[in-house]
């Protein structure tokens, strides 16, 4: 986690935008702080630092790289990243790494421009994963509702799954939960 909050104090200060998400259930947490850093003819690069924590002892700590926009031109409700980012996974007495590769988007609704639905995909195969990690792959989806100009609520599903070396493939989470996105 140290090394996390380390990354993202380290970003550059040249920022057009910064959000805070976290979401909760009952036993798990997750929370992401991401910066937009600059602007290309492309998009706009989004560096990002994330942990999840459960009662059950499993955890993961990362760091990403996406390039966003909306999708076509500035008036078009999809927003997207693509990209990656690398993870530390720990399940208890098994941990590893992968550089997960993926993106996220959310379509905002045109006849209720305050109600928007998310979903993000990474994806790490035996190539991109090293200490005992061989696999990963994560969905989230939810649906969110704008309740200030820039305050999001949220109702949400995750499901992130690590493989391990000689070993059966762990759930690291699987459920619903509900969260806020903040963008500052």
């Amino acid at each position: 986690m140290r090394f996390v909050i380390l990354l993202v104090l380290l970003l550059p200060v040249t920022v057009c935008a910064q959000t805070f998400d976290f979401n909760i259930r009952d036993d798990a947490a997750w929370v992401r702080y991401a910066k937009l850093v600059d602007e290309r003819s492309f998009g706009q690069i989004e560096l990002d630092g994330t942990a999840y924590f459960a009662d059950n002892g499993r955890r993961s700590v990362g760091v990403g790289m996406h390039i966003v926009d909306n999708a076509y031109t500035a008036e078009t409700p999809v927003y997207v990243g693509l990209g990656g980012r690398l993870l530390w996974l720990d399940s208890g007495p098994l941990s590893g790494g992968v550089l997960a590769l993926g993106g996220h988007g959310r379509y905002t609704l045109p006849a209720a421009d305050r109600v928007s639905v998310g979903a993000h995909l990474y994806f790490a195969p035996d190539i991109l994963s090293f200490g005992r990690a061989d696999s990963y792959f994560e969905f989230a989806a939810r649906g969110e509702y704008q309740v200030l100009q820039s305050s999001w609520v949220y109702l949400g599903y995750r499901r992130a799954r690590v493989g391990f070396n000689n070993f059966a493939t762990r759930t690291i989470d699987s459920g619903l939960h509900i969260g806020m996105r903040i963008q500052f």
